[in-house]
Order: structure tokens, then C-alpha cells, then sequence
């Protein structure tokens, strides 16, 4: 049975990497776009000026905010460095990553929520400027077809994302409430 939550855990965690590594890029790129605008301010417009630098304010929230859960999964990944390198045997072991990872799901399941969520906007935002910037001429039929290619995945990737999480860890984590609230109850501790 340890081997099936070992598995489990690796496969969780693994995905939650995935999704963090995809959120630093486009947060990253964000920034790094919005940055850049600040140089050609006169050149660009006044519209033009306040979406970059919406873009730049965005960006660096959600840079922080996705550097703040990728510190505390590197947190969990070097406090039990052997199950996700070597193959535990001790149950001691499994049972520690899970109370972390219960931790860590407690902690950062709203935060985790809205880096998804941002991702999922920012790929819908991808797509409709792609959409606008082609319809006024402003891009290449080539540059298009790549901006829209990158705003569905990123719109499909964190949709998907978002699903899952809702599914699994919002599960989770009710059912460590109600189990929470039934020990509650045996101790005598009703609210």
C-alpha cells in the first residue's frame, strides 16, 4: 500500500511542479514585456501604456506569488529528500510526506487556485489579443497562429489544471476535515 501512495505523492508533486515551472515562464515573460514597455512609453500610446503596465502589476504579483509556493515545495522536497529520490521502505517516511503534503495542500490550496486561475485569464487574454492584433494588421498571419497556439494551451493546460486540483485536493482536504472534525467530537472538543 506504501508503494501506491509513494507513487501517488511523486505524481502529485511532479504535477505540481509542472504547473509552477509553467507559471514562472509566463509570469516571467509577463514581466519581462510589461518591463520593457516602460522605455517606448511615449511612443506607444496612452491605451497601449496602461495595458502594459496592468501586464507588469500582474506579472509581479503572480511572479511572487508562484516563487513564494515553488520555496515551500522545495521546502517539503528537501525536508524528505529520500522519497523522491530513492525508494523508501519505512512507513514512518510515507506517512511524514503526507502530513506535509496535507500541510502544504491546506496552505496554499486557495493561492494554488489562483496561479491556475491567472494562467487560464492570461491564455484567454493571449487569444483575444492575438485575434484583435491580426484583425487590425498588426501581426503576421505566422505570428498569429503561434500567439494562438500558445494562448489555447496555456487556457486548455490550466483549465485542466484547475479541474484537477478541484477534484483531488479539494477532496483531500474535506475529507481530512471531516475526519478532523469527527476526532474532534471523540475527544469531546465539539465546536
Amino acid at each position: 500500500m506504501s508503494r501506491d501512495v509513494l507513487k501517488r505523492i511523486k505524481h502529485e508533486f511532479g504535477f505540481l511542479l509542472v504547473v509552477l515551472a509553467v507559471s514562472l515562464g509566463i509570469s516571467a515573460a509577463m514581466v519581462s514585456d510589461g518591463a520593457r514597455a516602460f522605455g517606448t512609453i511615449q511612443e506607444i500610446g496612452s491605451l497601449l501604456a496602461i495595458v502594459k503596465l496592468s501586464e507588469f502589476v500582474i506579472g509581479i504579483f503572480w511572479l511572487f506569488l508562484t516563487l513564494k509556493i515553488f520555496r515551500e515545495c522545495m521546502n517539503i522536497r528537501r525536508k524528505h529528500p529520500s522519497i523522491f529520490f530513492l525508494k523508501p521502505h519505512r512507513e514512518e517516511k510515507v506517512s511524514g510526506v503526507l502530513r506535509d503534503l496535507i500541510a502544504f495542500y491546506r496552505g496554499y490550496y486557495q493561492e494554488i487556485r489562483l496561479v491556475l486561475l491567472i494562467t487560464f485569464l492570461v491564455g484567454l487574454s493571449m487569444i483575444a489579443s492575438a485575434i484583435y492584433l491580426t484583425y487590425s494588421n498588426l501581426i503576421l498571419p505566422e505570428d498569429f497562429y503561434f500567439h494562438l497556439f500558445i494562448g489555447i494551451a496555456t487556457s486548455v493546460f490550466s483549465l485542466n489544471a484547475l479541474i484537477f486540483v478541484q477534484k483531488t485536493w479539494g477532496k483531500k482536504l474535506l475529507k481530512a476535515k471531516s475526519e478532523e472534525k469527527i476526532f474532534k467530537e471523540f475527544l469531546g472538543e465539539v465546536d
